[in-house]
Parts: C-alpha cells; sequence; structure tokens
C-alpha cells in the first residue's frame, strides 16, 4: 500500500542504512574510511550511482557530523526516486529503528501501520519464494 504513494520511499533494507550510520559514527572524521564505508553499504542496493564517490561527495560536503550524514543520505535517497519522504517497513528492527530514528529526527511523525495478518497469509502463499 504504502509501497505504491507517490511521496513516500520505503526501503526493505533499511537494516543496512542503519548499519551504515552506526558504522558512519566511527569513520565520519576520515574523509577516505567514511567514503569506503558508504560505498560499501551502499553498493548492497546494488546501484552505481548511489555508490559512486560523487554522490558521497555530494552527501559529505552537506553534513557535519555522522549523524547528518544520514539524514542528508535519506534525504538523498527520497529525491532521487522522486518521492518527498522516506519510511521503513520491517517491523523486526522496528524499536531499534524507532529509538534511532526519534534521536536524530526529534521532531518526526511516526505513522505505524499493521497489516491484516490474513492478507499476509494470502500474500505469502501466492509468492514464489525457495521454500515453495
Amino acid at each position: 500500500m504504502l509501497n505504491e504513494h507517490k511521496d513516500i520511499l520505503l526501503v526493505n533494507e533499511m537494516f543496512w542504512f542503519n548499519l551504515m550510520r552506526r558504522e558512519m559514527k566511527k569513520a565520519y572524521s576520515n574523509k577516505e574510511k567514511a567514503c569506503l564505508v558508504y560505498k560499501k553499504l551502499a553498493g548492497i542496493r546494488n546501484n552505481k550511482k548511489l555508490k559512486s564517490k560523487k554522490v558521497f561527495n555530494e552527501i559529505y560536503k552537506r553534513s557535519k557530523n555522522a549523524d547528518e550524514f544520514y539524514i542528508v543520505m535519506m534525504e538523498y535517497l527520497a529525491k532521487y526516486f522522486g518521492k518527498k519522504r522516506w519510511g521503513e517497513k520491517n517491523i523486526l528492527i522496528f524499536e531499534d529503528i524507532l529509538k534511532n530514528t526519534l534521536n536524530q529526527f526529534p521532531n518526526a511523525k511516526i505513522i505505524y501501520l499493521m497489516r491484516d495478518p490474513r492478507a499476509v497469509i494470502n500474500s505469502l502463499n501466492k509468492s514464489l519464494n525457495i521454500f515453495s
């Protein structure tokens, strides 16, 4: 449902973005190390454009620290995909993401939607996966 929203970017791999945020805190003061962290973790999305040093430099110059880097990066991704906002849909790591998001975005608005479990089961039954 929200995947189809014209203004919201939902990424399945939010875990990797949070990992990047944590790793970036360790590396941010050394631009070359920070670039290596970014390229390694941005590459998980298999998008050469996002993985480029040019994109890293653009995000890096607009941020003063690792937390700002994360914010600017997520804003960049939303804009890159033509969206106004970004969101998370992985319930397994929701608590960690919620805590980190509220620390970085104290004025954030959180919308929690719970899908009807029957629809989830029906969707799983219809989809092809490695277990079918």
